[in-house]
């Protein structure tokens, strides 16, 4: 196992500008917000939804911003929202874009030829 397949040892890093600036302290526009995973996380079911509670956790505190006023709730599941749909658009994995939009009905899976 020492020489393992390199490219499922890939540490995928995504990165995304985040553009909300209607939630006070939460993420401003150009702010670069990261995901990081390892491509062999997402050779299973269960690794793929690790990997996404761990995006979701991730993109609603990247959009919150200590702000937990329930008035604003709205704009930080948008800004999670658009957040998580581009991680899942950068990662390119079928199984995680599976999982995303049985979770997120807004979410379109675009099919690659």
């Amino acid at each position: 196992m020492k020489e393992r397949n390199m490219s499922s040892l890939k540490t995928l890093i995504i990165a995304s500008a985040v553009s909300i600036t209607a939630i006070a302290g939460s993420a401003h526009a150009n702010d670069q917000v990261q995901f990081r995973l390892n491509s062999y996380e997402l050779e299973t079911n269960n690794g793929t939804k690790v990997v996404y509670k761990r995006m979701k956790a991730r993109a609603l505190r990247a959009c919150d911003g200590g702000n937990s006023k329930l008035s604003k709730a709205r704009s930080v599941n948008a800004c999670a929202d658009n957040l998580l749909n581009e991680w899942v658009e950068s990662v390119g994995n079928a199984r995680l874009e599976q999982l995303h939009a049985t979770q997120n009905k807004s979410y379109k899976i675009s099919f690659r030829n």
